[in-house]
């Protein structure tokens, strides 16, 4: 979606509580940026820099406090533009049509801070942990023909860690 060129296409209205719908979208907004931005480690001047300047950092600011009065299509599609989500996604947000992203997205942080620390690291060492990934993904494809989210049963669990030993002396004698 491309934003319009009268920035003053104002979203405004009256929910069927007398609430004002603005303070509605306000609210959704401010949840769905902090969910958005903490996932992704943006601060206000990280949205105002990826949205090329379509949205400023004090409208970000005043978006997470609530106190955005005059909320445009234009600071929705520079809010999308600057968290790197679709127009779309800040348009159903503001609209009630979804609230925040499915929670498997957030609750992993450990998970994402392991891919995070696996992109830093050099292409040859990625390349070398291959193996790791192969097993990892075999493991993830079993759990899902199986519907099954218990742990893994011990033996099985003796035996992935002994092949993944066996591929770290391997990567410690080929470096």
């Amino acid at each position: 979606m491309i934003a319009p060129k009268n920035k003053s296409s104002k979203i405004s209205g009256e929910n069927t509580d007398g609430q004002s719908f603005v303070s509605d979208v306000n609210n959704r907004l401010a949840e769905f940026v902090q969910q958005i931005a903490s996932e992704k480690e943006l601060s206000y001047r990280d949205i105002e820099a990826r949205s090329g300047n379509l949205i400023s950092h004090s409208t970000v600011s005043l978006i997470m406090n609530k106190k955005l009065k005059n909320i445009t299509t234009y600071v929705l599609t520079g809010l999308a533009k600057g968290l790197g989500v679709s127009d779309e996604e800040v348009f159903a947000v503001a609209f009630g049509q979804i609230k925040t992203r499915p929670a498997i997205e957030t609750e992993n942080t450990e998970l994402t801070s392991l891919f995070r620390a696996i992109n830093e690291l050099p292409q040859e060492d990625i390349l070398e942990m291959k193996p790791i990934w192969k097993m990892l993904q075999a493991e993830v494809e079993r759990r899902k023909s199986t519907h099954k989210k218990k742990t893994l049963h011990l033996p099985a669990a003796k035996i992935r860690k002994e092949k993944i030993l066996e591929q770290d002396k391997l990567c410690e004698q080929n470096s």
